[in-house]
This record gives C-alpha cells, sequence and structure tokens, in this order.
C-alpha cells in the first residue's frame, strides 16, 4: 500500500503546473479583482446566502492568486513595490472595458487557482 500511495504522489506532482509567471499572476489578480467588484454590487442588491458564498469564494481566488502574485515577484526577483504597481496599472487599463480581458482571461485564472474553492 505504501508503494501505491508513492507512486499516485508522484503522478499528481508532476501533472502540477509549472508555477506561474509574475505576469500570468497579476493577469489573474487583476480578472479577480474585476469579478470581486461585480460580486459586490449583485450582493449589494442580493444579500442572500447563496450571494455571500458567491462572494467569499470569489474572495479567496483572489487572495490565492495575490499569494501566488508575492511568491512569483519573489521568484522573479521583481520588487514589491513594482508588482503591486503592476497590479494597479492592469487594472487601470482594463477596469473601463473589462469584457474582453475577462472573456478571454477568466477561464485560464479559475483553472490556475480552482484549488482555492
Amino acid at each position: 500500500m505504501p508503494a501505491a500511495a508513492l507512486v499516485l504522489s508522484l503522478a499528481l506532482l508532476a501533472s502540477q503546473d509549472p508555477p506561474a509567471s509574475h505576469d500570468q499572476t497579476v493577469t489573474c489578480v487583476g480578472v479577480f479583482l474585476l469579478l470581486n467588484a461585480v460580486i459586490a454590487g449583485t450582493l449589494e442588491a442580493d444579500p442572500s446566502a447563496d450571494a455571500q458564498e458567491t462572494a467569499a469564494a470569489a474572495g479567496r481566488l483572489l487572495k490565492a492568486a495575490d499569494d501566488d502574485r508575492v511568491l512569483a515577484a519573489q521568484r522573479e526577483e521583481v520588487s514589491a513595490e513594482v508588482s503591486q504597481q503592476a497590479v494597479r496599472d492592469w487594472v487601470d487599463l482594463h477596469v473601463r472595458r473589462p469584457d474582453g480581458v475577462m472573456s478571454r482571461e477568466l477561464d485560464p485564472c479559475l483553472q490556475r487557482y480552482m484549488a482555492a474553492l
């Protein structure tokens, strides 16, 4: 039985995605920030338990992506200030017209951070 567990563990490790780049994590943080803004508006209009759970899940996605962004910045030797500015710049660029970037980037970001749910 221990050998089977070891084989399963190695298979799971081998199938994991490589660490996300800083640029990828900035994009996902931006996507989840925009998603959280939309959900906050929905929650204000409908404070039901389902809406609250959706908001909590979106918050967990954002936290996971942001934690990953910090790690990617450290790996790539990007300063915290530059990394935070990259997120602000991303949001500023996409906040007025989020539809295109959301339709393109939401699924990849959800797939990467699904474990946070």
